[in-house]
Protein backbone atom coordinates (compact mmCIF):
# COMPACT_ATOMS: atom_id res chain seq x y z
CA UNK A 1 0.00 0.00 0.00
CA UNK A 2 2.81 2.40 0.90
CA UNK A 3 4.55 1.63 -2.39
CA UNK A 4 1.41 2.52 -4.37
CA UNK A 5 0.99 5.80 -2.49
CA UNK A 6 4.65 6.64 -3.04
CA UNK A 7 4.37 5.91 -6.78
CA UNK A 8 1.15 7.92 -7.03
CA UNK A 9 2.80 10.85 -5.24
CA UNK A 10 5.81 10.70 -7.60
CA UNK A 11 3.55 10.65 -10.68
CA UNK A 12 1.56 13.63 -9.41
CA UNK A 13 4.77 15.56 -8.79
CA UNK A 14 6.08 14.76 -12.28
CA UNK A 15 2.81 15.84 -13.96
CA UNK A 16 2.65 19.00 -11.86
CA UNK A 17 6.23 19.97 -12.74
CA UNK A 18 5.63 19.31 -16.46
CA UNK A 19 2.47 21.39 -16.38
CA UNK A 20 4.10 24.42 -14.70
CA UNK A 21 6.99 24.62 -17.16
CA UNK A 22 6.48 27.16 -19.91
CA UNK A 23 7.74 27.24 -23.45
CA UNK A 24 11.06 29.02 -23.19
CA UNK A 25 10.74 30.67 -26.62
CA UNK A 26 7.50 32.49 -25.77
CA UNK A 27 8.77 33.60 -22.37
CA UNK A 28 11.89 35.40 -23.63
CA UNK A 29 11.70 39.18 -23.20
CA UNK A 30 14.53 41.33 -24.36
CA UNK A 31 15.39 44.09 -21.91
CA UNK A 32 16.69 47.29 -23.41
CA UNK A 33 17.85 50.61 -22.06
CA UNK A 34 15.57 53.54 -22.79
CA UNK A 35 16.56 57.15 -22.21
CA UNK A 36 14.79 60.44 -22.62
CA UNK A 37 14.05 63.89 -21.27
CA UNK A 38 11.09 65.24 -19.29
CA UNK A 39 10.05 68.80 -20.12
CA UNK A 40 7.25 71.32 -19.66
CA UNK A 41 6.67 74.68 -21.37
CA UNK A 42 9.47 76.28 -19.31
CA UNK A 43 12.16 73.68 -20.01
CA UNK A 44 13.50 70.46 -18.47
CA UNK A 45 12.08 69.15 -15.18
CA UNK A 46 14.71 67.94 -12.71
CA UNK A 47 13.45 65.34 -10.26
CA UNK A 48 10.48 64.09 -12.32
CA UNK A 49 9.43 60.56 -11.42
CA UNK A 50 9.47 57.80 -14.04
CA UNK A 51 7.86 54.48 -13.07
CA UNK A 52 6.93 51.35 -14.99
CA UNK A 53 3.20 50.60 -14.86
CA UNK A 54 2.25 47.55 -12.72
CA UNK A 55 5.86 47.03 -11.61
CA UNK A 56 8.01 48.24 -8.74
CA UNK A 57 10.64 49.67 -11.07
CA UNK A 58 11.34 53.35 -11.53
CA UNK A 59 13.81 56.21 -11.56
CA UNK A 60 14.08 59.99 -11.28
CA UNK A 61 15.13 62.57 -13.84
CA UNK A 62 18.53 64.21 -13.21
CA UNK A 63 19.24 67.95 -12.98
CA UNK A 64 18.89 68.32 -16.75
CA UNK A 65 15.57 66.43 -16.85
CA UNK A 66 17.16 63.37 -18.45
CA UNK A 67 16.47 59.79 -17.42
CA UNK A 68 17.63 56.28 -18.30
CA UNK A 69 15.87 53.03 -17.41
CA UNK A 70 16.15 49.38 -18.45
CA UNK A 71 12.85 47.70 -19.40
CA UNK A 72 11.07 45.50 -21.91
CA UNK A 73 9.31 46.47 -25.11
CA UNK A 74 5.57 47.22 -24.79
CA UNK A 75 5.98 48.33 -21.16
CA UNK A 76 4.25 51.54 -20.16
CA UNK A 77 6.10 54.39 -18.44
CA UNK A 78 4.23 56.75 -16.13
CA UNK A 79 5.97 60.13 -16.01
CA UNK A 80 4.91 62.62 -13.37
CA UNK A 81 5.90 65.80 -11.59
CA UNK A 82 4.32 67.77 -8.74
CA UNK A 83 1.64 70.13 -10.05
CA UNK A 84 1.71 68.70 -13.57
CA UNK A 85 -0.52 66.13 -15.24
CA UNK A 86 0.99 62.61 -15.32
CA UNK A 87 1.53 61.07 -18.74
CA UNK A 88 1.69 57.44 -19.88
CA UNK A 89 4.20 56.52 -22.59
CA UNK A 90 4.16 53.11 -24.30
CA UNK A 91 7.63 51.81 -25.12
CA UNK A 92 8.18 50.90 -28.77
CA UNK A 93 11.33 50.27 -30.81
CA UNK A 94 12.66 53.79 -30.14
CA UNK A 95 15.49 54.30 -27.66
CA UNK A 96 14.94 58.00 -26.87
CA UNK A 97 11.72 59.65 -25.71
CA UNK A 98 10.87 63.31 -25.18
CA UNK A 99 7.98 63.62 -22.71
CA UNK A 100 6.18 66.97 -22.45
CA UNK A 101 4.05 67.41 -19.32
CA UNK A 102 1.21 69.93 -19.12
CA UNK A 103 -0.16 71.88 -16.16
CA UNK A 104 -2.77 70.11 -14.06
CA UNK A 105 -6.23 71.45 -14.75
CA UNK A 106 -8.72 70.19 -12.19
CA UNK A 107 -12.24 69.58 -13.45
CA UNK A 108 -14.80 71.94 -11.93
CA UNK A 109 -18.45 71.26 -12.67
CA UNK A 110 -20.99 73.98 -13.47
CA UNK A 111 -22.64 73.42 -10.12
CA UNK A 112 -19.34 73.96 -8.31
CA UNK A 113 -18.66 77.15 -10.32
CA UNK A 114 -22.08 78.54 -9.34
CA UNK A 115 -21.43 77.71 -5.69
CA UNK A 116 -18.06 79.53 -5.80
CA UNK A 117 -19.60 82.60 -7.44
CA UNK A 118 -22.44 82.71 -4.92
CA UNK A 119 -20.00 82.42 -2.01
CA UNK A 120 -17.73 85.15 -3.38
CA UNK A 121 -20.70 87.51 -3.86
CA UNK A 122 -21.67 86.94 -0.23
CA UNK A 123 -18.14 87.83 0.87
CA UNK A 124 -18.09 91.07 -1.12
CA UNK A 125 -16.28 89.96 -4.25
CA UNK A 126 -17.97 90.24 -7.59
CA UNK A 127 -17.19 87.87 -10.43
CA UNK A 128 -18.26 88.69 -13.96
CA UNK A 129 -20.19 85.82 -15.52
CA UNK A 130 -18.48 83.69 -18.12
Amino acid sequence: MKLRLCLLYCLICIFASCRTQKDSKSDIKIAKTVSGIVMDENGPLPGATITVKNQKKGTYADLDGKFEISLNENDVLIVGFIGLESKEVTITAKDYYEVNLEAFKPFVSRKEKRRIRREMRRNGFYIYPD
